[in-house]
């Protein structure tokens, strides 16, 4: 008999034991109950590929995932799968709520302003939040899942008021965000309760749809795309965390923040700490990368090869005098332009308007019978002229005769080229592996206001590059060697002390030290050369690093600059 006790006893521990899991609920609605009664203030296409994408991330960390979708995604329906998944939560689970439609507030609230957000179901109306999932529902849930010592992860895609700028630029994807219109005004806050809170934008921003595919109409929504790409492509490498997938998220609408107006992803950039620094979804930091299953690798195959793409789209400014001008540049230009690039770049693939966010988006234009182009999405606040006026962002400009002429003269495929792969490379850095390591450190000093003292230091013969980039403006820059010159190539131990001028006045910057073993590189000129020639130092760089057998390491020291008034 006290065997058969003390067997139960051992198995009764082991259950108490048991790994914490993940389990989740994903929910979706493209089309809504109210939608055929009366117009819609959009009509959404993304709902069930933003599911199917997210699905392939969850898939590969073992959540077990319940699905809601369309006409199913009831109110009732929701908050019953809601409670059954607090129900199954146990101590150390990870606990995923998933949303993908319409936002709005609660037209119950008093005084028409400060009003909750909310989350519209199918069976959601038009004019009234009876139906809708209150945040304070979400919230009493998430509370829950705490009082269970387990962890809840709220992911929204939807945005939950208007916030439509009227701007030219809405019209290159879906031109309206994924909210409910209602009378009032929202509250600050977004999110009130316990957990981890992620959403698309905040109370007051967009959230938007953009196609992934012109040939078959596909769509999804830029968060979850985002969000998903990141994590898929940084698991190869190691445990991503919630502040690496955001602050990717967060420079890309930094760097071109005309191209979806009010985008503003919570948390923000400053939050981006606490529990918003850990793994995600309770991964652990010396967790191996899982290996990808069959249907992800496709996916991830398919990532990586858009990331290497250069990704342009040609536009043109609308004249309000004269409407049909827009539409005389780009048939006169377009394809002069699109033939251009792809002579310079092999890597180059033209984006039609509408498709997801661009590496750099080119306006062409006439002046003085002089052929203009503009280059959105680089050092829009550093370049000489560059900056902002009357709320629009002004970008460095070529001027030429003809397109054929403004390519012959160098200066403007060049400087394409060098921002282009300053991105890049900065990115490499992110979703790679070091092949070595060669005790490199870097180390950032705020001596005054004006100055960064930088001192990097590295063991044995190689060359160095120094990248910064920016949160400001989500702008990665060479910064080392520059147009002053500068040596590359070092041996045995050395160290190497820099001064640099903060770009902004306040805000944080990183700045990144990458050596490589073994490859000799193109020295940079100095003056009208340097765009030119260091283009070509940071191709070889490229060209290196995707090169079997290249011996390569990097280190990163970041500063926050606080101006005094």
């Amino acid at each position: 008999m006290r065997k058969w006790i003390s067997l139960a006893v051992v198995g009764l521990s082991a259950l108490s034991m048991a790994s914490p899991k993940r389990i989740a609920l994903v929910v979706g609605v493209n089309g809504y109950s109210f939608d055929k009664a009366k117009p819609v203030f959009n009509k959404l296409r993304s709902a069930s590929n933003d599911i199917g994408w997210l699905r392939l991330l969850l898939g590969q960390l073992s959540f077990d995932v319940k699905q809601i979708s369309e006409t199913n995604a009831t109110r009732e329906k929701i908050m019953g799968a809601l409670k059954e998944l607090a129900g199954k939560a146990t101590d150390g689970d990870q606990v995923l709520f998933y949303f993908t439609g319409r936002g709005s507030i609660d037209s119950k609230g008093a005084g028409g302003k400060n009003l909750q957000p909310t989350l519209v179901p199918f069976d959601g109306a038009a004019d009234t939040s009876d139906n809708d999932l209150k945040m304070s529902d979400l919230e009493a849930w998430a509370d829950s899942i705490k009082k269970k010592n387990a962890t809840p992860v709220i992911l929204l895609d939807a945005s939950y008021s208007t916030g439509v700028t009227g701007s030219r630029e809405n019209r290159f994807y879906q031109n309206s965000p994924k909210c409910q219109p209602r009378k009032g005004s929202p509250r600050a806050d977004l999110w009130k309760g316990p957990g981890l809170c992620l959403s698309a934008t905040d109370t007051t921003g967009n959230a938007f749809e953009w196609r992934v595919d012109f040939a078959s109409d596909k769509w999804r929504s830029p968060f979850t795309e985002n969000f998903v790409a990141q994590a898929l492509l940084q698991l190869r490498k190691a445990t991503p965390r919630y502040s690496d997938l955001m602050r990717v998220i967060h420079l890309a609408w930094r760097r071109d923040p005309t191209y979806m107006p009010k985008t503003r992803p919570v948390p923000s950039m400053e939050a981006l700490q606490g529990d918003y620094d850990a793994p995600i979804f309770g991964l652990g930091e010396s967790d191996p990368p899982p290996e990808p299953a069959p249907e992800v690798k496709p996916v991830i195959r398919e990532i990586e090869r858009v990331q290497r793409q250069f990704r342009v789209t040609i536009e043109a400014d609308d004249d309000v005098a004269n409407p049909g001008r827009r539409a005389a540049l780009l048939k006169k230009y377009t394809e002069r332009v699109a033939a251009l690039l792809k002579t310079s770049f092999a890597e180059v693939v033209i984006v039609p308007e509408g498709g997801a966010l661009p590496d750099r988006r080119i306006y062409i234009d006439e002046e003085q019978r002089q052929f203009m182009a503009r280059v959105i999405g680089d050092e829009v606040t550093r370049a000489e002229g560059a900056g902002t006026q009357n709320g629009a962002i002004l970008a460095r400009q070529f001027k030429a005769k003809t397109p054929e002429e403004l390519f012959k003269q160098g200066g403007f495929p060049a400087y394409l080229e060098r921002m282009w792969l300053t991105e890049k490379l900065w990115s490499f850095m992110d979703l790679n592996r070091p092949t070595g390591s060669l005790r490199l450190r870097a180390k950032a000093t705020m001596e005054s206001e004006d100055v960064v003292r930088l001192l990097v230091q590295g063991d044995g013969p190689g060359s160095m590059l120094l990248l910064d980039q920016d949160e400001a403006d989500g702008v990665a820059n060479l910064v080392w060697p520059n147009e002053r010159m500068g040596e590359m190539s070092f041996e045995g131990n050395w160290s190497k002390r820099l001064g640099i001028l903060p770009e902004s006045p306040t805000g944080i910057t990183r700045n990144r030290a990458i050596v490589i073993r073994g490859v000799e590189l193109p020295a940079v000129e100095k003056g009208a050369g340097f765009d030119k020639s260091a283009a070509a130092l940071l191709r070889a760089v490229w060209d290196a690093l995707n090169a079997k057998g290249t011996v390569w390491d990097w280190s990163e020291a970041k500063y926050e600059h606080k101006r005094t008034p």
